[in-house]
C-alpha cells in the first residue's frame, strides 16, 4: 500500500482509493467519479452526499443505482466543459446510455439490483472522501457470508 507522509507532523497516513475495481458478469470495469467531476454528477443527479445517504437509508430506487454506476462507467466530460452544457447533453443523450449500460441492465436482470446498491454506495464515498484499498474492489458472483 503506497502512504503519504504529511510534512506537517511527519505522520504517515495510507493513500485512499478513489475508485472501485469492479467485476460485473465477469468484466472489469474501473467504476469512478473524479472528484473534479463530481459537479457534472451533481448537476444531474443531486448532491452526491445526498444520494449516499438514500441508500444507506435504503430509500434507493433501481433507476437511482443505475445512473450512478453508469456516471462512473462512462467516459470523463471533456476539460473545460461547461455543467449547463454537459448537464443538458446528458439529459438528451438517454437512448446512447442505455446502449452503454447494456451491461447494467443485464447485471441486473442476472442478480437484482440489489446486489449493485453496495458497489453505487461505494463509487460515492470513494468519490467524497476515498477509501481504504481493500474495501475498493467488488465483484458481483461473491457474496458476504
Amino acid at each position: 500500500m503506497t502512504k503519504i507522509t504529511t510534512p506537517a507532523d511527519r505522520k504517515t497516513v495510507p493513500t485512499l482509493a478513489t475508485g472501485i475495481d469492479a467485476v460485473i458478469l465477469g468484466q472489469s470495469r474501473r467504476c469512478e467519479i473524479h472528484r473534479n467531476d463530481l459537479r457534472y454528477f451533481e448537476a444531474i443527479h443531486g448532491p452526491a452526499l445526498h444520494l449516499m445517504n438514500r441508500i444507506r437509508d435504503l430509500a434507493w430506487d433501481t433507476e437511482m443505482i443505475r445512473s450512478i454506476i453508469a456516471f462512473a462507467t462512462d467516459p470523463r466530460p471533456k476539460d473545460g466543459e461547461a455543467v449547463e452544457s454537459f448537464r443538458l447533453a446528458w439529459l438528451m443523450s438517454e437512448t446512447t446510455r442505455r446502449e452503454r449500460s447494456a451491461l447494467i441492465d443485464e447485471a441486473f436482470a442476472t442478480h437484482g439490483p440489489v446486489r449493485y446498491s453496495g458497489l453505487a454506495l461505494g463509487i460515492l464515498g470513494a468519490a467524497l472522501i476515498g477509501l481504504p484499498p481493500e474495501s475498493a474492489v467488488f465483484d458481483d458472483e461473491v457474496t458476504d457470508a
